[in-house]
């Protein structure tokens, strides 16, 4: 079995950060443990996202989006990815949207991270996944703009389907603690 790779976007290359999971129904799946993998910051640079803590896996060459800036994304058409997506000039939302590589584009939106007095953030914006089982949101000025609210819930792992594009959030038991369908912020 051919086995496909998780990519985040650096500029003009990709660092490999995990091999997903193919499940029963045959989805692809990028999945985090918290405990194991400790914090990871993703930052929203103009030459694209980068992530300190990954894992060291190899260099892999792809391309790159001004307007959709990919956290987690692999590396062929009509597949779901998580990042910064433009909005205006220096203003991005953290969104899953399907991603088409072959032209570095991206298509429908299916989720957006809706904070209470802004949902967009700026250049040097982060994405924190952080050990305590928690997605937190900052901008540049390292105000909390959004966050999956789990840090007490007890999440242990973080799966991204990137099939359907639903990432979810759970305990150790297997329960459910939070996933992106249920709180889509495009309502």
């Amino acid at each position: 079995m051919t086995r496909s790779f998780l990519l985040v976007l650096l500029g003009v290359g990709t660092v490999l950060l995990f091999a997903p999971q193919a499940s029963a129904q045959g989805s692809n799946i990028f999945e985090w443990n918290f405990q194991e993998r400790g914090d990871a910051i993703c930052t929203n640079l103009a030459t694209g996202v980068t992530i300190d803590n990954h894992p060291p896996y190899a260099m892999n060459v792809a391309g790159f989006s001004e307007s959709d800036r990919n956290i987690i994304a692999y590396d062929y058409n009509d597949i779901y990815a998580l990042g910064f997506e433009k909005y205006a000039p220096g203003a991005f939302y953290l969104s899953i949207y399907k991603w088409y590589p072959s032209n570095n584009t991206a298509g429908s939106v299916i989720f957006r991270a809706k904070g209470i007095t802004t949902s967009t953030v700026d250049e040097g914006a982060t994405l924190s996944i952080l050990s305590n089982g928690s997605l937190d949101l900052k901008d540049s000025a390292g105000n909390l703009v959004w966050s999956t609210g789990t840090g007490s819930a007890g999440a242990t792992r973080m799966e991204f389907n990137m099939d359907d594009g639903n990432i979810i959030l759970y305990h150790s038991t297997g329960a459910i603690v939070w996933e992106s369908r249920l709180n889509n912020g495009l309502d």
